[in-house]
């Protein structure tokens, strides 16, 4: 499965050879079939004809256009750690889907409600009910049942703002959905800044009143499975992941080590078992594992067969228009009261 998700990626990208022309040509109905249905079920809401449900306390939805890669997860838990610092007691509510997301806002922000349900209104009621005065929902642009006081889009610059829709591409929605977002965020990780900032022009040139801001993911320091600080690691390693973009956090890890660096890709969001951890151990035959943070989450039982495992967290750094977003999220909450 993991194999077929990579190829999967790299079709995306124009890289599937004789065998992914023929699929582009083949799954285009396919493509024309999505976009229509999503298109129609916007405007079926803006017209009036679907209506958002109106939540008890504010909402601030965190999204992107694309299926995964954009940090949309990171930017989530830097708002709810924010305003957690401005004595909100935020939830952020998401869907069911893998534990590891859960697990590490729960890390990332212990003072915040995390709730996980398929039905984002009933989970945001479930996190009132829990004492929550403010919503933030982990991938909700395209959740539009619900009502947002605050609509946050993030742009990857690796990934651009044109390209196919699902099944042919990795894009949700066209770019001219930004039309509906309260403020974009455009993110990098290994394009330079310049790009980052040529991407951002174009959003504004494309949206004149769109706020547009800029941010960084960067490696930070190396930590254990607990996240304690932890000697970096040295000579040959196995890099452990089950991510949207494991070649990603390959070329990250690759770039922090002093070493070779081998691979071991599990599809995203895997719910590691015994039986994994075994044949990581195999895998490994010695070297050191070094995993991401939100695969440590879902790996304590290795502390216990091998101590050594290293974690490379993300960090966010703001490369412009910090002070903007916070505005725009204190601009949203005004008029709400606090519990």
């Amino acid at each position: 499965m993991t194999r077929v998700r990579r190829w999967v990626a790299r079709w995306w990208r124009g890289e599937g050879g004789a065998f992914g022309a023929v699929l582009s040509v083949v799954t285009l109905p396919l493509e024309w079939k999505f976009r229509l249905a999503s298109g129609a079920r916007t405007q079926a809401y803006r017209a009036g004809l679907l209506s958002a449900a109106a939540a008890p306390v504010p909402v601030v939805s965190v999204g992107n256009l694309t299926v995964g890669g954009t940090g949309k997860t990171p930017l989530a838990g830097w708002i709810t750690r924010t305003l957690l610092q401005e004595g909100w007691r935020p939830a952020v509510v998401r869907r069911p889907y893998g534990d590891d997301e859960t697990l590490l806002h729960r890390r990332w922000s212990p003072g915040a409600v995390v709730v996980a349900d398929s039905n984002r209104l009933r989970g945001i009621l479930d996190a009132v009910s829990q004492g929550a005065d403010v919503a933030v929902l982990d991938d909700g642009f395209q959740h539009l049942r619900v009502r947002r006081d605050l609509d946050v889009v993030v742009v990857s610059c690796e990934q651009g703002l044109r390209g196919r829709c699902l099944p042919r591409g990795p894009y949700r929605e066209r770019s001219d959905a930004l039309g509906r977002a309260d403020l974009v965020i455009v993110s990098r990780r290994t394009a330079t800044e310049g790009s980052a900032q040529m991407l951002a022009d174009s959003v504004r040139e494309q949206f004149p009143d769109l706020p547009v801001a800029r941010v960084r993911f960067r490696t930070g320091r190396w930590t254990d499975l607990a996240g304690v600080p932890a000697a970096p690691p040295h000579g040959e390693v196995l890099a452990v992941s089950s991510v949207a973009e494991p070649d990603a956090f390959l070329a990250m890890a690759s770039d922090s080590i002093r070493g070779g660096v081998e691979s071991m890709a599990f599809p995203d969001h895997h719910p590691y078992d015994l039986s994994d951890i075994e044949r990581i151990q195999r895998r490994a035959g010695g070297r050191v594992i070094v995993t991401t943070e939100k695969d440590a989450v879902k790996l304590a039982d290795l502390e216990g067969h091998d101590p050594g495992v290293r974690v490379l967290p993300i960090e966010l750094l703001w490369e412009a228009g910090e002070s903007l977003v916070r505005e725009c999220i204190r601009d949203s909450l005004e008029g709400w009261p606090r519990s």
